[in-house]
């Protein structure tokens, strides 16, 4: 996986071989933010604007940037769902089952519609989950 950094956060970069461009998303916030280039330095440029974006819009709204998930909010086990499965709060929607569609390298935008009981804020959440599990 290849990465870049701007202010503070870090995106995930990879190759749209069908559109022959270069992807990017921010990762470690509650957004998805995602920005393209067909060069590097487009990519670097659409980044860096992705990112003051999502800062601008962030004082806009009066909330906080996020720069690391809590996932606690998110993610819950319960004896009365799903046997004790650790899932979405709200859901039926075992975390596993996300972790395995990433692992296999689904996007969180085909995983956000096929489990429409998800939200966008589940993605980052189930990453900043598996991550405290393995700390």
């Amino acid at each position: 996986m290849h990465t870049m950094s701007h202010k503070g956060y870090t995106a995930r970069v990879t190759v749209d071989e069908r559109d022959n461009i270069l992807v990017g998303r921010i990762l470690g916030i509650l957004s998805i933010v995602s920005f393209h280039g067909e060069t590097v330095t487009e990519l670097r440029a659409g980044f860096e604007s992705a990112v003051d974006d999502y800062l601008a819009e962030c004082k806009e709204q009066g909330s906080r940037p996020t720069s690391a998930m809590e996932w606690e909010p998110y993610i819950a086990t319960d004896p009365e769902i799903m046997h004790g499965v650790v899932c979405f709060r709200g859901t039926r929607v075992p975390v596993s089952v996300v972790l395995d569609n990433l692992a296999a390298g689904l996007t969180p935008e085909y995983i956000l519609d096929q489990y429409r009981s998800l939200k966008p804020e589940h993605v980052p959440a189930v990453l900043a989950y598996a991550a405290d599990l393995v700390r």
